[in-house]
């Protein structure tokens, strides 16, 4: 900084010494008048002053200051129009703007004395004066920035788990005591799962990701100044393939019940349980059901295993597909979860089997020679990286024809049938994804009968912000 920029801001600070009443030796006129090697410049006029230039340098507009009231007044730029009692913010280009904990992030804050920055003015805070300012709420309680643009509010408010911002305090019915403060959050404490931290956009996060199947805790020591609001995904095992012993393709597999909201958890051990997926069918049969996930109350439901022998698709999460023998249904998915299974095809041709539900999208229907697909899962970035979850399982085929591949999510292709080969292997659903298995195929001359594949495992995630 030039050396007389620097000793017109060092006046400055001695004069605003003074008036505050700090215990200096430095004598009131010598401040205003005395000139020095800024150019002998005479500041008794601080409020009007606008030092655009200083021996030639350019230099920003002085906002002036009424001390007594702690206002800034816009002195230099432009005035700009302003609702009493607002809040707002400075932005880069020199406007005030209404302000929210977002926007607002680590600027100036102001709350606006009338309906001119610069004749009116803008609080910096409370000094020798309070500022009348009704807010409803109990007096003495803590103020925030409230998430409708310049306003404030005696609660916290419901601030999509990013920034809270405090204003100071209720003082009664008509007066505020407003305290300039940064950006804060006070993270939940908690521990259980495996324990990352993310960054997206200017939020930090920490991310639990519990993969192990069966029961684990998710203990929580301190909720914050967000109340506990966590996010989570919460995906349940996929349905296991089915299997036909009757000369056709089976069905794949709905993919596990796929949630991915909100909640607000209390201080305490909240119980995770990871479903695993279910097994696929060895005999003609369906293939079992995935298991269900849940995290607190939200509760997954597990896939439903594909159709065997002439049966339907079973119910699940999302549900599994329909065999050929008799064009069966696929299972019904649950609402808000997943989706339907897709029908089998005609009782002719290859008999093929439906594609399994999706988390996205229905099982595929199959045709007499093109088994059903099955339904896509899915995208997810709570843990910060893009991925698809909750796909559905392919249907098989009897002695050639056209596969259903498997869902965009982890989702099992079926067994291909052929003559003459060995018995078909179907995909199973990926770990971790929820996916459903593949329904089996059925090859002859030989005959061999193939199982449905097993579908994927579930997987719990619980992120919060924390800064």
């Amino acid at each position: 900084m030039s050396g007389s920029y620097y000793q017109l801001n060092q006046k400055y600070n001695q004069l605003l010494a003074i008036i505050n009443g700090i215990p200096t030796s430095y004598d009131l006129q010598s401040v205003l008048t005395a000139g020095d090697a800024a150019g002998g410049l005479d500041i008794s006029n601080l409020n009007n002053l606008d030092v655009s230039t200083i021996n030639g340098n350019v230099y920003p507009p002085v906002v002036a200051a009424n001390l007594q009231e702690n206002l800034l007044l816009s002195t230099g730029i432009p005035p700009f129009t302003t609702i009493q009692n607002k809040a707002y913010y400075l932005d880069a280009t020199g406007d005030w703007v209404l302000a929210d904990p977002n926007n607002s992030r680590n600027k100036l804050i102001t709350i606006a004395k009338g309906t001119n920055s610069s004749t009116d003015g803008m609080y910096l805070g409370s000094n020798s004066t309070d500022i009348n300012l009704s807010v409803a709420g109990d007096i003495g309680s803590l103020l925030f920035l409230d998430t409708v643009a310049g306003e404030i509010t005696t609660t916290i408010p419901p601030i999509d788990n990013r920034l809270v911002r405090t204003m100071g305090y209720k003082l009664n019915a008509s007066y505020i005591k407003y305290i300039q403060s940064n950006n804060l959050i006070s993270p939940i404490s908690a521990t259980g799962g495996t324990i990352t931290e993310i960054t997206v956009g200017l939020i930090e996060y920490r991310v639990h990701t519990f993969t192990t199947l069966g029961l684990s805790s998710f203990i929580v020591n301190t909720i914050g100044t967000t109340n506990g609001a966590v996010e989570y995904l919460v995906v349940a095992g996929g349905g296991g393939g089915g299997s036909t012993g009757s000369g056709g393709g089976a069905g794949g597999a709905g993919a596990g019940g796929y949630l991915e909201s909100n909640i607000t958890v209390g201080v305490g051990s909240i119980s995770v349980f990871v479903g695993n997926g279910g097994a696929g069918a060895t005999t003609s049969i369906n293939g079992d059901d995935g298991e269900n996930s849940y995290f607190s109350t939200v509760i997954a439901d597990g896939g439903g295993g594909g159709g065997g022998s002439s049966n339907t698709g079973s119910n699940g999460g999302s549900g599994g597909g329909g065999v050929s023998v008799n064009s069966t249904a696929g299972g019904s998915g649950t609402v808000g979860q997943g989706n339907n299974g897709g029908t089998g095809g005609t009782p002719s041709g290859n008999y093929t089997g439906g594609g399994g539900g999706g988390a996205n999208a229905v099982g595929g229907n199959a045709t007499s020679t093109v088994a059903g697909s099955g339904g896509d899962g899915n995208s997810s970035s709570i843990n910060g990286t893009p991925t698809v979850r909750g796909g559905g399982g392919g249907g098989g085929t009897y002695s050639g024809g056209t596969v259903g591949s498997g869902g965009l999510g982890g989702g099992g292709a079926g067994g291909q049938g052929t003559t003459g080969g060995a018995a078909p292997i179907a995909g199973v659903g990926l770990p971790t994804t929820g996916g459903g298995g593949g329904g089996g195929g059925y090859s002859i001359s030989p005959t061999n009968v193939g199982s449905g594949g097993t579908g994927g495992s579930g997987i719990v995630i619980i992120r919060y912000p924390i800064s």
